[in-house]
């Protein structure tokens, strides 16, 4: 007979392992499987639950984590299951070109790289998996990165260039990547297995986690067991640095908005749950983090707030979500695109969040 209370106990008991694990271990002591080359298995209502999402040639482009990648187009009904020879791990978009990482669906020994040329696909490159898991592929002008568990790989016109990461990084849950001249900054989502932030050198592969904590608070300001980070952003009113977001529901709320100056880390944005007895304990999660001109829009429990020079408050969030095929996508707003997303659910109990496409 299934016991609800015993088996939410194990799950509890497995949660604080990890995460004691990971704020004391000197490597990420994650499983083997959770460094390999993996995606969803396709179920009934997967196709919500999204790794990625871009605005490219006037359309919201939206990739599944079982591998499927959709367009929607504004006032368009439905939603289109764009054909691709094999699942795609991620993509990204550059220039309004869409650029996608596939490979086979039970593990892969090959990593395609391909680029959408007029309506079809053009190989890139063939890049070796090794076993190694996806953790995300980054774009810029004239040039592609993978980075794997425990690779770097660059695409350009000279061909590859393959560096191997001091760390390993997991390529299983959610993940954020933002492209600096010097760096890929990987924030990594697990729900209540963990999270962080990591730093890899582009000329060297050396990997370095991004936090501080030299105050009383166990967390703060940014701790790798428990920054679940949801979303990288260049800052916009500070040239140089970053501003990530983190949010987490799962026993309680936890979130938080810090800044990244260099080795200088520190609380940007938080705020206090509703509840004024859980507030000790509880802060509001923040799930997006977007650009809008010169300030930051986030999409957190309770609504948006937006966040400036000046600091942060709560905004009027979109409310025009319509129904496209199996999404619910809000075109309202002029400088991003919002898609709600259950992604989320797999590896905590929080509800579907939106996730913001830049325009």
């Amino acid at each position: 007979m299934f016991n609800s209370a015993a088996y939410g106990l194990i799950l509890c008991v497995l949660g604080l392992t990890f995460a004691v694990a990971r704020l004391t271990g000197p490597l990420d002591p994650y499983p083997m499987s959770f460094y390999e080359a993996r995606i969803e298995p396709m179920r009934e209502g997967q196709t919500d639950s999204l790794r990625r999402v871009s605005f490219a040639d006037d359309k919201l482009w939206l990739l599944s984590d079982a591998g499927e990648l959709w367009t929607v187009r504004e006032g368009v009904r439905g939603a289109r299951q764009e054909a691709l020879p094999e699942p795609a791990y991620d993509f990204c978009a550059v220039d309004g070109q869409i650029v996608v990482a596939t490979g086979p669906r039970g593990g892969t020994q090959t990593w395609t790289v391909r680029q959408r040329v007029e309506g079809g696909w053009r190989t890139l490159a063939r890049v070796a998996a090794r076993t190694d898991g996806l953790v995300g592929l980054v774009c810029e002008p004239g040039r592609a990165a993978l980075v794997t568990s425990r690779r770097l790989v660059e695409l350009g016109s000279g061909g590859q260039r393959t560096l191997e990461l001091t760390r390993w990084i997991p390529s299983v849950g959610h993940t954020t990547v933002l492209l600096t001249p010097t760096d890929i900054i990987v924030g990594k989502d697990i729900g209540e297995f963990g999270g962080g932030l990591q730093r890899i050198d582009r000329r060297t592969g050396e990997v370095r986690q991004v936090e501080r904590n030299e105050t009383m608070d166990f967390c703060g300001p940014s701790k790798t067991g428990c920054d679940m980070v949801t979303g990288l952003a260049a800052e916009p009113w500070k040239p140089g640095c970053v501003v990530m977001a983190a949010g987490l529901v799962h026993a309680t709320m936890y979130g938080r908005v810090v800044e990244i100056c260099g080795e200088r880390v520190r609380t940007l944005y938080t705020k206090p749950c509703p509840d004024p007895d859980a507030r000790r304990s509880c802060s509001l999660p923040f799930f997006s983090l977007s650009r809008r001109g010169d300030t930051l829009v986030l999409a957190a429990a309770d609504g948006f707030h937006q966040l400036d020079a000046s600091g942060g408050r709560k905004i009027a969030a979109p409310s025009t979500f319509k129904t496209y095929g199996p999404f619910r996508v809000d075109f309202s707003e002029p400088d991003a695109v919002y898609v709600m997303n259950s992604a989320s659910q797999r590896y905590s109990v929080g509800p579907p969040v939106p996730m913001a496409a830049p325009r």
